[in-house]
């Protein structure tokens, strides 16, 4: 049985033989994902970079970015309570956000590794 990384390997192929683990031993199915699009003031406000950083300390993984039509769109990933908690930000933002309705789509998780910005969707996506 492995006890820790080998010296040669980075954190992301730690983290995705972790992941392996989980999804050999069926923990994964503890892993929820949801979409979510987020209204109102929030482009503009930081609430990309401030998303990254309150998934991050919540070990929510996943992505988010900037919609052509004002919106916000997040993928999160996490555990149950961890999304949820997630959720709740989402529904507040950073403090010059005006947050006035959230979207959200049941989804099946990806295995995301982190939390990142993506770039800004074009008008069609």
């Amino acid at each position: 049985m492995k006890q820790g990384p080998d010296p040669g390997e980075t954190a992301a192929e730690v983290h995705s033989g972790a992941l392996a683990a989980e999804v050999h031993s069926g923990a994964l199915a503890a892993i929820v994902a949801q979409r979510v699009y987020v209204f109102g003031h929030v482009q503009g406000v930081f609430f990309r970079a401030s998303a990254r950083t309150q998934a991050r300390a919540l070990g929510v993984t996943g992505w988010v970015r900037n919609l052509a039509d004002g919106r916000v769109e997040a993928w999160l990933e996490g555990t149950s309570d961890a999304v949820s908690t997630m959720l709740d930000w989402c529904r507040m933002g950073p403090a010059n956000a005006h947050v006035e309705a959230v979207d959200l789509h049941s989804e099946h998780p990806e295995g995301h590794l982190d939390f990142e910005i993506r770039s800004s969707a074009p008008p069609d996506a």
